[in-house]
C-alpha cells in the first residue's frame, strides 16, 4: 500500500545526493549496490522475511555507515 512506501520505508536518495557521494570518493557501483540492498530489504520486509530484510540493510550500512535509509528502516524494523 502507499502507506508503506510513504511512511515506513526510506528509499535511496536522489541522484544528486548520490553524485555528491561519488565526489566524496564513493563509486557509482557502490552507490548502486547500496540502493539495491536497501530496496531488497524493503521487498523482503513486505514479504515478512524480517531477518533477511535486516541483513540487507546491515549490508548497506557496511558499505556506507551513514546510509540514512538503512538506518531508518532498521529502526522501524525494531518496532515490528
Amino acid at each position: 500500500s502507499s502507506f508503506y512506501r510513504r511512511e515506513i520505508f526510506a528509499r535511496p536518495s536522489s541522484e544528486a545526493q548520490a553524485e555528491a557521494k561519488v565526489l566524496r570518493g564513493e563509486s557509482l557501483e557502490t552507490r548502486r549496490k547500496i540502493r539495491e540492498l536497501v530496496n531488497e530489504g524493503v521487498e523482503l520486509f513486505r514479504l515478512k522475511d524480517f531477518e533477511e530484510a535486516r541483513r540487507r540493510w546491515l549490508g548497506a550500512l557496511e558499505l556506507d555507515p551513514e546510509c540514512s535509509q538503512a538506518k531508518k528502516n532498521l529502526e522501524l524494523l525494531r518496532s515490528v
